[in-house]
């Protein structure tokens, strides 16, 4: 065993037989004692041990915990590295040892900026220092924000298993999951990401948008599929005049949103909303589901019931595979 004497006078047995250095042996400390390794150090005699030497031959050894540095200029070095990308530079600075949550010049911490950049080793070497994933910049964003607008999947992922909070909220009101999609960098992969954490579907930004509505805007049928299996609930929907030009145009009106009178057909809306919309997507399917979901948020938000005959043959994913399963207005 290894003898660790802390401040406090209390001895901690460590097993030699479960670590091969010093680092190893301060990762269980921070695990015992919720202080980062990097803050630690173990002395023998007079002599600092450093982190790759062996601890096999030593029995006692006394446990010192630094202080962080007040060192402005370090500060903004371990924004700039993080930013940069590198974890070398990044790990040195902690073992300074420097605070991980120090906001930097433009309001945001070393491990947001890594975040939005996707610099999976920094953001590693962050956590490990007990960087805070939901410390919030002014504008309310935390880390996992900004790895949803850069549509970040891995960053995301790592900033979950260290228990940010998914549906934190910026100033606006605004989500990851909203920020994601509104935002359009994200792939469904990341959706899928944030929807497994339990990401709330139906959540309402400041001015009562909601993850679906921004998925229409940005013409997301595959995002806006993803929603409705996961529960979004399009009675919530409210169509928001100044963000949609195409739906205006589509129900004849030059000013003001054009809402769909009672008598018309859903077949009617599909096709104006096909030639309309057309030369904006990729794919002629694309496009026949976009028109569906976009005609069938509309007709639900506005009192329609909402028939199985309604959806086309040809319409693809769950939506087709779950007719009888259409919500009720």
């Amino acid at each position: 065993m290894l003898h660790v004497c802390l401040l406090s006078g209390e001895q901690v047995e460590i097993p030699k037989a479960e670590h091969d250095d010093v680092q190893s042996v301060k990762r269980s400390l921070q695990a015992l004692l919720n202080i980062p390794r990097f803050r630690l150090r173990l002395v023998h005699g007079e002599m600092v041990l450093e982190d790759g030497a062996s601890v096999a031959s030593l029995v006692d050894v006394k446990l010192v915990v630094k202080a962080f540095t007040t060192d402005s200029q370090a500060s903004a070095s371990l924004i700039t590295h993080s930013i940069q990308g590198r974890a070398s530079e990044v790990e040195s600075l902690l073992e300074e040892p420097q605070d991980p949550n120090l906001f930097g010049a433009r309001g945001f911490t070393a491990l947001m900026h890594a975040s939005a950049q996707g610099h999976l080793e920094v953001m590693r070497l962050l956590l490990e220092a007990m960087a805070e994933p939901n410390l919030a910049a002014s504008s309310g964003a935390t880390a996992l924000f900004d790895a949803s607008h850069q549509g970040q999947d891995e960053a995301a992922r790592l900033l979950l298993e260290a228990r940010a909070d998914v549906n934190a909220k910026s100033n606006n009101g605004v989500t990851a999951l909203m920020n994601a999609i509104f935002h359009g960098k994200a792939e469904s992969s990341h959706l899928r990401l944030l929807l497994e954490a339990r990401a709330d579907v139906n959540v309402k930004s400041n001015n009562g948008v909601t993850p679906l509505m921004n998925a229409a805007f940005r013409g997301n049928a595959e995002s806006a599929r993803l929603l409705l299996e996961a529960r979004a609930n399009m009675n919530e929907v409210l169509i928001l005049r100044a963000r949609q030009p195409l739906l205006d145009a589509a129900f004849g009106r030059s000013s003001g949103l054009g809402l769909p009178s009672r008598g018309i057909s859903l077949r009617a809306v599909l096709l104006k909303q096909f030639k309309l919309t057309r030369r904006y997507m990729d794919s002629a399917q694309e496009l026949k589901d976009l028109c569906f979901l976009f005609a069938l948020v509309l007709l639900h938000a506005n009192g329609y019931e909402l028939r199985a005959s309604w959806i086309p043959v040809n319409a693809t994913g769950s939506l087709n595979q779950r007719r009888a399963d259409v919500p009720r207005p």
